[in-house]
């Protein structure tokens, strides 16, 4: 049986990108299309196939789908042998990582993006600070729930799974937005072991390569940090008080 065509519209630094890991991990082509056609006006294709105008959405022979956590548990049914995520089809154990899944995508993301945007949550600018301030407890609040899983194993299930790729998002937004990570050190070092995988290295040069000129431009878009592998390798150290590691 053919798998299907698989498109994702990406943005940069956006959460899409624990999508596209998966995607490249998956080994399965695909293509990365803008929401942006130009500065600061999405797509009317974009905005049909998800009139929220978020990242990501996946589009599967069309169809598009929505959502982080979804799109991650669809590509780990999509793909077995890829172990993406370890589903075993016993209904109690798929139901654990399903929540682990919703965990991050709302019960993780919504601080960073409170960090990030925080004009989304108040319209007196010069409570900003003050927003982001928050934003920045609660993810190291949520963010030490993490760190506590991760007591006696490298990755979140003792094997590479697509949470730790999503989990990779969050502690670089982390380090990136000065939240204090400094007694987070074992997600900082599931972050640094998910950089050194080819399969995220790649991606991020990608991402970075193909982020358009309409997104770098548009005012309404944070997302664009830079993503060479060697500038966020050496913010994790310096986050968790270690010299910088070789590339």
């Amino acid at each position: 049986m053919s798998q299907p065509e698989l498109k994702l519209y990406h943005l940069g630094a956006a959460c899409s990108l624990a999508v596209l890991l998966a995607l490249e991990e998956s080994g399965h082509p695909y293509s990365i299309l803008s929401p942006f056609f130009a500065a600061g006006r999405k797509s009317p294709e974009f905005l049909a196939a998800n009139p929220t105008g978020q990242v990501p959405c996946l589009l599967v022979g069309g169809r598009p789908l929505t959502e982080t956590s979804a799109i991650l548990l669809f590509l780990g049914r999509l793909f077995p042998d890829r172990r993406l995520l370890p589903l075993s089809g016993e209904a109690f154990h798929d139901a654990r990582i399903e929540s682990d899944l919703i965990f991050c995508s709302a019960g993780i993301q919504p601080w960073v993006r409170q960090i990030v945007m925080p004009r989304y949550f108040m319209d007196d600018s010069a409570q900003w600070d003050r927003v982001r301030q928050l934003g920045r407890n609660k993810l190291l609040e949520r963010l030490s729930i993490i760190e506590a899983r991760l007591t006696t194993k490298a990755w979140l299930y003792g094997e590479w799974s697509a949470i730790d790729g999503y989990l990779f998002w969050m502690t670089m937004n982390a380090v990136n937005e000065g939240v204090e990570l400094g007694g987070l050190e074992r997600c900082v070092d599931n972050a640094i072991r998910s950089l050194s995988r080819p399969a995220l290295r790649a991606v991020m040069q990608r991402a970075e390569a193909t982020q358009p000129a309409s997104a770098r431009q548009s005012s309404d878009t944070p997302w664009t940090t830079r993503l060479s592998p060697r500038p966020v390798l050496d913010r994790f150290c310096a986050a968790i008080g270690r010299p910088p590691l070789p590339a």
